[in-house]
């Protein structure tokens, strides 16, 4: 009795261990179509920053752990939405000195109905200023698209040598 829930414990452990190699592969997927945005088919809004400062950003992650991380969160006039940047740095010196009350901005961004801080800003342009690049954003999420690729190849790997063994 006690080899037949070992086997099933087994399968229940290599079953989830691949869902698991799936859902990185996927968000993999996920992190590099977002990389590949364009100004083109994104959305656009010129207008004046009505406030500007760098928020506590907390993420949840599987609804168990929060991660606390600061944003440059902004908004304008007439757009009833709170735009953000994410810098892995945590250095918002640069936005803080570029981006004052009353400038005037317009922002490329991948629109949301949500009352949080929407880090889905892909440029940033003041006059004939680019304050924040295109480049940056899919920098970002192509890093995010490889780390996800190697975690879910790795995990194939862990999955099919236990299969091995176990089945020796």
């Amino acid at each position: 009795m006690k080899k037949a829930f070992r086997k099933a414990g087994n399968i229940f452990q290599i079953i989830g261990g691949y869902f698991l190699a799936l859902c990185c592969l996927f968000g993999s997927l996920l992190f590099y179509n977002d990389s590949t945005s364009k100004l083109e088919t994104a959305d656009k809004y010129i207008g004046f920053i009505s406030s500007t400062k760098i928020t506590n950003n907390p993420s949840n992650i599987s609804g168990k752990y929060n991660m606390n991380k600061n944003v440059f969160s902004f908004t304008l006039n007439g757009l009833n939405e709170i735009l953000g940047i994410y810098n892995s740095s945590q250095n918002y010196d640069s936005y803080l000195t570029s981006m004052k009350v009353g400038d005037q901005v317009k922002v490329y961004f991948k629109a949301k109905n949500t009352s949080q801080i929407n880090i889905d800003v892909y440029q940033i342009e003041k006059g004939n200023t680019i304050i924040l690049e295109l480049n940056d954003y899919t920098l970002r999420n192509k890093i995010g698209s490889l780390i996800a690729l190697i975690g879910g190849i790795i995990i194939i790997i862990i999955q099919t040598k236990n299969i091995n063994k176990t089945t020796k």
